[in-house]
């Protein structure tokens, strides 16, 4: 097994698309015994916000049980990060933004997590949302997490 890497999923508040992420993540690692640890942020969370009751939903009726408390991003967490995955371009630029800050071998790679696409935040959009979101996820995770590992 190789070295542990930390992965970052970052999105806008870290009650939906990220929490989700990270949830699905954490699901991986435990499924496929990855040398990963997953952790997730906003960039303009309100720190302690509860995971949003359909996202809780969601993932529940796939057999992930989850609730997390969403963190507002930090350098610590940059630091810490080797792959930072993203929902948006706006979020890109927060990161590389923020990034400035650090020296050149703390940088983690900053990528959208949909390659060329963003993935459309599902708050206040239904429950059918959030299921988009989570199948979009469950599609893309493993690629991305297996090939990270």
């Amino acid at each position: 097994m190789g070295k542990q890497k930390n992965c970052l999923f970052i999105c806008t508040g870290n009650t939906c698309r990220s929490q989700m992420a990270h949830a699905l993540g954490q699901q991986l690692v435990h499924q496929h015994g990855l040398a990963l640890v997953i952790d997730s942020a906003g960039i303009r969370a309100k720190a302690g916000s509860a995971t949003t009751p359909l996202a809780v939903t969601v993932l529940r009726q796939q057999g992930i049980p989850w609730q997390g408390v969403s963190r507002q991003l930090s350098l610590t967490q940059l630091r810490w990060a080797d792959q930072v995955w993203v929902m948006t371009q706006e979020h890109v630029d927060v990161v590389k933004q923020l990034q400035h800050n650090l020296s050149a071998h703390e940088l983690a790679s900053v990528d959208l997590l949909l390659g060329d696409e963003e993935l459309p935040d599902p708050l206040d959009c239904g429950k059918a949302a959030y299921d988009d979101v989570l199948a979009i996820l469950q599609q893309r995770m493993p690629k991305l997490l297996l090939s990270s590992h």
